[in-house]
Parts: structure tokens; C-alpha cells; sequence
């Protein structure tokens, strides 16, 4: 195991800035069968947390009519999601789970988790839920 050392903000957001999206996109828009354009969105939690989300708020419930007549609105988006240092080689990394989104007619809303991504050593993994290991 590495030694872990503390990344400034600076040195996090320059990490999250450089992420290329495209492989991302690319994969969940194979899986869904439609177009998956999911953005880098940087916030802060209630706690004053910097907190780095991808969202795409693309409409996909109306492209399917059974599922539209079940819900408003269903997007993609992550739910949970970070950069963090990666414990076995000290680097920064980008984790996160990808949802489905899904509003109700009568208000409020849920979600599903579809997969999960990882950005480390600088490459990609990412993996569908019905396609992952069991943890």
C-alpha cells in the first residue's frame, strides 16, 4: 500500500476537468439503446463538501411510451460519486454509480442504479450493474 497524500482542491478539480466523458457516454448509450450525453457538474453539499456529479437531463421517458405512461421524467445521472485517492497507488481517482432518474406523474421521485465507473490509473473501468461482479 502507498503512502497517501493530501490533494489540494486545486490539484482535485484539475483531475476532474481533464476526465474525458466520451467512454462514459459511449457505453451507456450502447446499454440504453439511446443517445447518453452525461455532463460534468461541480457543487458543493450541504456540509460545504466539493462534490463532482455527471447529470444528463435529457428526457429519455418520453422516447418510450410504456415508460413515459409510468413516469414525467426518467435521466441519467451519477448518485453517488467522488474523487478520492486511490489507496494501492496514491493517484487520484474518479468513482461513481450511474442512475436512472425517474420522476412520477404525481410527484417526487426515485431512482435505480444502472452501473458504475472508475477512473484510475489513468484508464476507464465501467461496468453495467447486470453485468458486474457480485461484491
Amino acid at each position: 500500500m502507498t503512502t497517501q497524500r493530501e490533494y489540494t482542491q486545486e490539484e482535485k478539480d484539475k483531475f476532474w476537468d481533464a476526465l474525458d466523458m466520451a467512454p462514459v457516454n459511449e457505453f451507456f448509450s450502447k446499454l440504453l439503446n439511446c443517445k447518453v450525453n452525461l455532463k460534468k457538474v461541480q457543487g458543493k453539499t450541504y456540509s460545504g463538501r466539493v462534490c463532482y456529479e455527471l447529470q444528463d437531463e435529457t428526457n429519455i421517458a418520453a422516447e418510450n411510451p410504456i415508460t413515459h405512461a409510468a413516469w414525467e421524467k426518467m435521466n441519467v445521472e451519477t448518485f453517488s460519486s467522488n474523487v478520492t485517492t486511490d489507496k494501492e497507488t496514491g493517484e487520484l481517482r474518479y468513482w461513481g454509480t450511474i442512475n436512472l432518474r425517474y420522476h412520477h406523474w404525481t410527484g417526487g421521485s426515485n431512482g435505480a442504479e444502472i452501473g458504475s465507473i472508475e477512473f484510475t490509473q489513468g484508464k476507464w473501468d465501467i461496468a453495467a450493474s447486470n453485468q458486474r461482479r457480485s461484491r
